[in-house]
């Protein structure tokens, strides 16, 4: 969901089974939406679990808002543990031919972090603000877990121009673009 109140309007359509929320900060809206959470189950009488995935920048977060998520993944995230986790909250069969914190294959990774970029362009070419902040934040959310830094901080880069937080013009933005896709052609080199 390209934000927590998009997710509370699906959530009135249907429960889901449990929330993946990636908590990076400093912003305000990750806590507000932690709340927001809070209040659905309450006004639900249900309980779906909130599980955060912390980057380097939402540990304040974390520890701000601990008694209310269920679960808590730090990043870079191995298969196993999130797979794991997940297993506490669903009905989820034993994992089969790998073992549990056996990385994805190359060509899988890559194929995450290129999609993310090409939704992101595809986004930008319709001027779709909240999808260029979703996908640049998911680029950078695979980077990070890649350890391509360079790729992670253009990402960034690109998701705070987005957010409005660092405007850049069209094009140092298709420049910042331009170099993210070499700095993930790098990182897979």
């Amino acid at each position: 969901m390209p934000d927590s109140l998009a997710a509370l309007n699906a959530m009135d359509l249907k429960v889901p089974d449990v929330i993946l929320m990636a908590l990076e900060g400093p912003d305000a809206a990750v806590y507000q939406a932690v709340l927001r959470f809070t209040v659905a189950n309450l006004a639900r009488h249900a309980h779906i679990p909130l599980v955060a995935i912390v980057g380097q920048g939402g540990e304040s977060w974390r520890r701000a808002l601990d008694s209310r998520l269920d679960s808590v993944l730090h990043t870079p995230l191995r298969p196993g543990e999130l797979y794991a986790t997940l297993a506490r909250w669903l009905d989820l069969s034993p994992l089969a031919g790998q073992a549990p914190d056996e990385p994805l294959p190359p060509r899988w990774r890559r194929a995450c972090i290129d999609g993310d970029v090409q939704e992101y362009e595809r986004a930008l070419a319709r001027q779709d603000i909240a999808n260029m902040v979703h996908f640049a934040h998911r680029a950078k959310g695979a980077a990070l877990v890649l350890h391509a830094d360079q790729a992670a901080e253009l990402a960034d880069r690109l998701e705070l121009a987005a957010r409005g937080y660092a405007p850049l013009q069209l094009d140092e933005t298709q420049r910042t673009l331009a170099a993210l896709k070499v700095a993930i052609a790098r990182h897979f080199d």
